[in-house]
């Protein structure tokens, strides 16, 4: 009780220390309403000029708050966001045309977040990508960056007590920290790669174009590395790491429309699906229905495995983590093959690859005990279903099939796609990691 009373009151100098006529009323309705019910510990929610992210302020909307007097909730929200905010690894698409206001919009889940960008580099950008596409090329306008800036206003909306929705405006906004699948850096380094394909594409028109004689496993992709390849490696968890290589034009892969079928470079591939006794290492949890450590986990949703790649990033101390896009699945799983599987188009064959409804009896088999692929990737065709990063509208793709189905699922080319907070017993995951030196 003491120890409370101490951080409350530590919360409450602090707040008071910072407000002055300036600051929102609700900033100070907040300070009168800590003093005067400390058990409620309101002031434990404050965290003036903190990071924060998208999670973060999820998790704070849709926490105890939600459940509070509509007002002091308002208050609340205003209290902790209008003030200097830097909210990091904002995932997101560009916006190409800003409101009457000149604030451009994006939206990350269930965030938007809107401001002024004053760097020229930005509509420059734009630009390019609009050149880009009218050539039929096909640009990527994911993009994740921080921004910080004064929050201006925090407009949270709830459905009864469940929160919905949150829309912010940021004064002064500076963005930093800036990636794409193109390159890590700002608006202008972004413009330059579009501006080289660009003229690329009218070099090729003209007849004027030079084809690259290197060597395609000598060939350089982002960031001056080589597609030589590197040693497998297994982490501290025990989940083993192979080589995926990838002969294949960098600029074309990335500028081509069907995003499914390219992958631009290199990378390490979980060898196996991600095993019970993995999971329980980071989780703490098994929520499998089959139980054994060695057998692939299952029943974990697409959100679920974000939480598990974002504690094994933490507890590695690596940012290197993440699923595989739905092409360098799909490239991992050919392993080189145009046929239907790994191994060709003999269907025969699939027996000694996957654990589908034909060999599986009815449940899944610890990994790694069928042939792998020519990559040496065990367990692509069938045992469980893989989450990949993508999405197909509101839903996420997975991939590869699994003990319950057929083998036309354990196909290399086949989609299927669940809710990304869908559970079941067929599907699970396995986790790329980037080469050192390479943004995630």
């Amino acid at each position: 009780m003491i120890k409370q009373f101490i951080i409350c009151m530590t919360a409450l100098l602090l707040l008071t220390g910072l407000s002055s006529a300036a600051e929102p009323p609700c900033r100070q309705r907040i300070i009168n309403a800590c003093n005067a019910d400390q058990e409620e510990m309101i002031c434990s929610f404050l965290f003036p000029d903190e990071e924060e992210t998208v999670e973060s302020i999820t998790d704070f909307l849709s926490g105890k708050i939600s459940t509070w007097d509509e007002k002091l909730r308002a208050d609340m929200i205003c209290a902790r966001m209008n003030t200097k905010k830097e909210i990091l690894n904002i995932r997101t698409v560009l916006d190409f045309s800003p409101d009457s206001d000149g604030r451009y919009s994006f939206t990350d889940g269930s965030a938007t977040f809107r401001f002024q960008i004053s760097d020229p580099s930005y509509p420059n950008l734009i630009r390019e990508h609009q050149k880009i596409e009218q050539m039929s090329l096909c640009s990527s306008r994911e993009i994740t960056f921080d921004v910080k800036g004064m929050v201006s206003d925090a407009d949270a909306q709830y459905q009864g007590t469940a929160f919905q929705s949150v829309t912010f405006i940021i004064d002064n906004a500076q963005i930093s920290n800036i990636r794409t699948v193109y390159a890590e850096g700002g608006f202008d380094v972004q413009r330059m790669l579009l501006k080289r394909r660009i003229q690329k594409e009218k070099d090729s028109v003209m007849g004027t174009s030079v084809p690259d004689q290197t060597p395609l496993t000598e060939r350089k992709v982002s960031g001056g590395k080589s597609q030589t390849a590197q040693k497998p490696f297994t982490n501290s968890i025990g989940m083993e790491f192979v080589w995926v290589p990838v002969n294949s034009d960098e600029e074309a892969d990335l500028f081509a429309c069907d995003k499914r079928k390219t992958v631009s470079r290199p990378f390490f591939l979980g060898k196996y699906e991600v095993t019970q006794k993995q999971w329980e290492a980071v989780m703490g949890n098994n929520p499998s229905n089959f139980k054994g450590p060695d057998l692939p986990v299952e029943q974990v949703s697409w959100n679920d495995v974000q939480d598990f790649i974002r504690k094994l990033n933490e507890k590695e101390g690596k940012n290197i983590y993440r699923l595989p896009s739905e092409a360098e699945w799909e490239h991992s799983a050919r392993a080189g093959s145009n046929g239907a599987w790994c191994f060709g188009d003999d269907e025969s064959l699939l027996v000694q690859y996957a654990w589908y409804d034909k060999n599986s009896g009815s449940t899944t088999h610890p990994v790694g005990q069928l042939k792998p692929n020519a990559f040496g990737l065990y367990d692509m065709h069938g045992n469980v279903w893989e989450w990949c990063e993508d999405a197909e509208g509101a839903d996420r793709v997975s991939r590869g099939g699994c003990w319950l189905f057929g083998a036309d699922d354990c196909r290399s080319d086949y989609r299927n796609w669940d809710d990304p907070g869908g559970r079941y017993d067929g599907l699970g995951f396995r986790v790329l990691a980037v080469p050192a030196g390479r943004a995630r």
